[in-house]
């Protein structure tokens, strides 16, 4: 069985959004439990430097509705504010947990150099929703690019992981599902729970790859529980008897639609682990 072992070196996209916090906690326990290096990595977004270098830029004051002339100095001003507290508050965090970190400034456009430093790590941990304000909470552009492009694993966080409740894996008997098992066993141990939908066409093929399961689990403090997956179920229908503190599947591109993962980032009560099997792991052997 492949262990845990390969997730060395996690890297967090930090901004200023809402969900910067639950990314940070989130990412930084992971890291201590996996006994993971961590790079926190904060994107000063070029299309806000070009947009303030503008004649006619200007700032509306969010509490006050007052506009005023928006300059480039300003601009970047405010993102160095940005990243000296966001370091200060990833060092802390990080420094609580007893985890080697470090943290890194980088300009350009935000997916682009989140996909590039991402080529460095075993994981890249993202924010979920979409950064504009709004009556309704959305999937980040960000969020949805890592995920369709990222070749390393991607956890999308919203709201943060709550490891006390179940750990839910997503199985489909590939490859990349394979290397997800046991890093979803690794999360269990914290709630001693783990809930696998077995994708099958029937109950028959459910019952085959349940022994397989079985056999590979082996892990008596872990209570793990089985449910059919079917292959046009909506993801959503998968946790209305539970709710997942985090929910794991395997993606090797060769099974997992971009569309059902699309669904899975929409409707997860909790953060989405995508796991994808170390481009070169020759001294790893899957189930």
């Amino acid at each position: 069985m492949v262990d845990t072992g390969w997730i060395r070196h996690i890297l967090v996209g930090l901004d200023v959004s809402q969900t910067s916090a639950a990314v940070l906690h989130t990412a930084v326990r992971l890291s201590a439990f996996l006994k993971a290096d961590i790079t926190g990595l904060f994107v000063e977004d070029i299309n806000l430097i070009r947009l303030a270098q503008l004649p006619f830029s200007s700032e509306v004051r969010y509490l006050t509705a007052g506009i005023r002339p928006l300059h480039q100095e300003q601009m970047q001003q405010v993102l160095h504010s940005h990243a000296t507290w966001l370091r200060y508050e990833f060092g802390q965090t990080a420094r609580e947990r007893s985890v080697k970190w470090d943290f890194r400034v980088a300009r350009g456009f935000v997916s682009q150099e989140l996909l590039a430093a991402a080529h460095q790590a075993d994981l890249l941990v993202i924010g979920r929703l979409s950064s504009h304000r709004g009556v309704h909470k959305r999937v980040g552009s960000t969020a949805l690019t890592a995920v369709q492009q990222a070749a390393t694993s991607v956890l999308v966080v919203s709201p943060e992981a709550d490891f006390s409740c179940p750990v839910t894996l997503l199985y489909d008997g590939s490859v990349a599902a394979a290397y997800a098992l046991p890093v979803a066993l690794s999360l269990a141990q914290l709630s001693k729970q783990l809930v696998i939908h077995i994708r099958a066409q029937d109950d028959r093929e459910a019952a085959r790859i349940r022994q397989e399961l079985d056999t590979a689990v082996n892990d008596d403090a872990i209570l793990c529980s089985y449910r059919l997956w079917l292959p046009d179920q909506n993801p959503e229908q998968l946790w209305t008897a539970h709710l997942p503190g985090i929910v794991v599947v395997g993606d090797g591109r060769e099974g997992l639609a971009a569309s059902f993962a699309d669904q899975l980032l929409h409707t997860a009560p909790c953060p989405v682990l995508f796991i994808r099997p170390p481009a070169v792991s020759s001294h790893l052997h899957p189930v």
